[in-house]
């Protein structure tokens, strides 16, 4: 079985030239997606904990400001610890056991 192809005036024969085939190939390719606005990543992390635990953006704020300072808190404690300075049971060691 021959499959022909169709050609261009044929078509628009057949479509009584209302139609027009040689624009069909633009509108084949992707559509250009609107422009959205550049978001920082402060804005899509508190987005992020908004949608998480469902709070307001200044409650948002708030809870990544603490997790921040728990952290930083945290990673000075563990340089200290690592440094020597601070002793076992949390307090800072004393000159004669650090040089010691």
């Amino acid at each position: 079985m021959k499959h022909d192809m169709i050609t261009d005036e044929e078509l628009n024969e057949l479509l009584d030239g209302g139609v027009t085939v040689k624009g069909a190939d633009c509108m084949s390719g992707s559509r250009p997606r609107r422009r959205r606005a550049k978001k920082t990543f402060e804005d899509i992390k508190a987005r992020m904990v908004m949608r998480i635990y469902g709070v307001t953006r200044e409650k948002a704020k708030k809870i990544i400001s603490m997790r921040a300072a728990e952290i930083n808190a945290a990673a000075a404690a563990k340089a200290a610890a690592a440094a020597g300075l601070v002793s076992g049971d949390g307090e800072m060691a004393g000159a004669e056991e650090f040089f010691n």
